[in-house]
């Protein structure tokens, strides 16, 4: 409405029954622009989410998983979120050939999470309120207490950026400045019910960080088919582990331990770009990845700093893109990655512990495809089609202890096959399918799967979707029922073998609604 726009979603979502678990959530998003003149914009937005469920950690065993992949042994594990997120952008027109943005942005997060307490293997002195499984066979037990524990978080960030654009002859020139703090509130709280969520503080920390990071990116039209466009960003880490409360000698205990540590890197990059001919485009790019450790990682309870460097990468990648007017689209990339020092969890499996640990160098290299075709531009028989595939043949540790194995969740397939039928009338119908190859779940290559379902291949899987909606538009507005079929083979596979056990797929699910637009 003249200078001003605005917006607002509300959402509303509930629902039950895959693996007894209820879940229900409110969303809310608003966002108003206002153009206060031809130089000046603002932007404001605000969101607020609350939610309650019944999720858990707790994963299937194997003879659980075979008998009822729909099995919830703690159905009284209890998740509550609240978030509430705000910003406000200023776009600052300097000429018309130089735009500078600046936002500034924040967020608060509640995240109180019940979890019933349960043992692997009997305790000597517990009474259990019930053991699920068979207990002669070992792990496939769970034995579970009376009793829980609370991990209560609060999450605050605040930050702001500031973008600089300007435009060029034969230039295009981005820099920018970005801060961010942000605190973690930490706390473990023992209830004496399996259904308790306050009970005794036995554990209590804040963890904070102060992230600060500058870029600048330069895209240099050497020729009009020919683009380098180098960049180049510096990013430092500085951040805090106080511990106030943790258990000595088996006994909660109010303490003060505090340590920090920092990080500091150079984060170059570069990519080019030839247009070979009008629908052919070649690219090639090499960029250093770079990720700081967290901070619950970095140093131990007793204030150790474990030194651990900067997740650092290089990153290679090589393809061409073709790109029809008759509606044939298709891209070949071969990339790889190459990890100086990769920080992964230690296997379970090895009786390790699952804190982050330095693991040296790692090793991805592969290939990516797509083709897609608009056979209604084609020949008008209003078919589309699409097919991905990714190849990964190496995944590997390339040092340290598991030197020579495949990383856990690497598959190295992964293919996407889509095809559907558009009618003139507003009639659409389509499938999807995706496969993903078989994959290990620990850093061992452990194949056999272990009773308590943590360790073993996780075999490959077909997931097939379908759908269906039909438009009907008038001046003003239009009307579109649609269904959608999800998993509608209703296979049985397993996503993941954590956190703690096996994670099933989605079962079969059917939507139908209604969509209006005026």
């Amino acid at each position: 409405k003249g200078r001003a726009g605005w917006y607002v979603n509300l959402l509303r979502k509930q629902g039950d029954g895959w693996r007894d678990l209820f879940f229900g959530l409110n969303d809310v998003m608003a966002k108003l622009n206002v153009t206060l003149n031809d130089h000046h914009r603002l932007a404001w937005k605000f969101g607020g989410y609350d939610e309650r469920s019944n999720s858990t950690y707790l994963g299937l065993t194997e003879s659980q998983f075979r008998r009822d992949p729909g099995f919830n042994a703690v159905p009284d594990d209890f998740l509550r979120i609240r978030r509430y997120a705000g910003s406000l952008a200023h776009t600052f027109t300097l000429s018309p050939s130089a735009v500078l943005n600046t936002t500034a942005f924040g967020y608060s997060t509640t995240r109180n999470w019940r979890r019933q307490d349960f043992d692997r293997a009997r305790a000597a002195g517990v009474e259990y309120l019930n053991i699920v499984g068979n207990p002669a066979i070992r792990g496939d037990a769970i034995y579970l207490r009376n009793s829980t524990g609370n991990n209560n978080r609060e999450f605050d960030v605040i930050g702001g950026e500031s973008r600089l654009g300007i435009e060029l002859s034969r230039q295009r020139i981005e820099t920018g400045f970005r801060y961010l703090y942000e605190e973690h509130r930490d706390r473990r709280v023992d209830g004496t019910s399996y259904i308790a969520s306050t009970g005794m503080t036995r554990e209590y920390e804040v963890r904070n960080g102060h992230a600060a990071s500058a870029y600048i990116q330069d895209r240099i039209f050497l020729t009009p088919r020919l683009t380098l466009t180098p960049g180049l960003r510096f990013e430092r880490y500085r951040y805090v582990r106080d511990i106030r409360r943790q258990p000595v000698a088996g006994v909660p205990t109010d303490v003060s331990i505090q340590r920090g540590d920092s990080v500091m890197k150079p984060i170059p990059g570069l990519g080019i770009a030839y247009q070979a001919a009008g629908p052919l485009t070649l690219f090639a790019g090499v960029h250093r990845g770079f990720a700081p450790p967290r901070i619950k990682d970095a140093i131990t309870r007793s204030g150790v700093s474990l030194e651990l460097d900067a997740e650092l990468s290089w990153n290679y990648e090589a393809g061409a893109r073709l790109a029809l007017a008759r509606g044939l689209r298709a891209e070949a990339t071969v990339f790889e990655t190459d990890f100086s020092n990769q920080i992964i969890p230690a296997a379970v499996s090895g009786g390790a512990t699952t804190s982050l640990v330095n693991a040296g160098r790692t090793l991805h290299r592969g290939a990516e495809f797509s083709l897609a075709a608009d056979w209604a531009r084609l020949t008008r028989t209003g078919l589309f089609t699409e097919v991905r595939y990714t190849w990964l043949p190496v995944a590997r540790f390339e040092s340290a202890e598991y030197a020579g194995n495949r990383l856990p969740y690497a598959p190295k397939a992964t293919v996407s096959l889509e095809a559907g039928w558009r009618h003139r009338s507003g009639f659409q119908i389509g499938v999807d399918g995706t496969r993903a190859g078989s994959q290990f779940a620990d850093n061992r290559e452990t194949r056999q799967p272990s009773a308590d379902g943590t360790t073993g291949l996780i075999p490959a899987y077909w997931v097939w979707n379908a759908s269906a909606g039909k438009e009907f538009a008038r001046e003003q507005y239009s009307v579109r029922p649609y269904i959608t079929v999800k998993n509608m083979a209703d296979a049985l596979y397993i996503s993941s073998r954590a956190p703690l056990g096996i994670q099933p797929g989605m079962a079969r699910q059917v939507n139908g609604g209604i969509r209006l637009r005026f």
